[in-house]
């Protein structure tokens, strides 16, 4: 299972950030004072979501039956493929943000 840090590790890893992190396990952009938590800060979600050109779709009048997230995030780049991040928890900012990280994630992922 990977950590929370190795999550923000294949995140800043697809947006070309580079991050450290420090003895109390918060991870940082290099050359700044600004601590990386693009899964609970909204600008820098949107400035994830921005570089990696990741869209976010909502389905809140999709029939149950469906079984298709409300709100999840989409990429078509760097790689020409899709990748879909059903998130976890209900309220819109939180999952927003929450499906744009784990969409990153993803993204870092298929780099390695």
């Amino acid at each position: 299972m990977t950590t929370d840090l190795g999550l923000l590790e294949l995140a800043a890893k697809a947006a070309g950030e580079y991050i450290f992190i420090d003895s109390e396990g918060r991870a940082w952009v290099k050359g700044t004072c600004v601590a990386w938590v693009p899964q609970d800060d909204d600008g820098q979600a949107l400035r994830l979501a921005t570089r990696l050109r990741i869209g976010i779709k909502y389905y809140d009048n999709a029939p149950p039956e469906l079984g298709l997230p409300r709100v999840c995030a989409v990429a078509s780049a760097p790689c020409d493929r899709y990748l879909a991040v059903t998130p976890e928890r209900d309220d819109d900012d939180t999952a927003i943000r929450r499906a744009i990280f784990l969409t990153a994630v993803e993204i870092g992922r298929n780099m390695e």
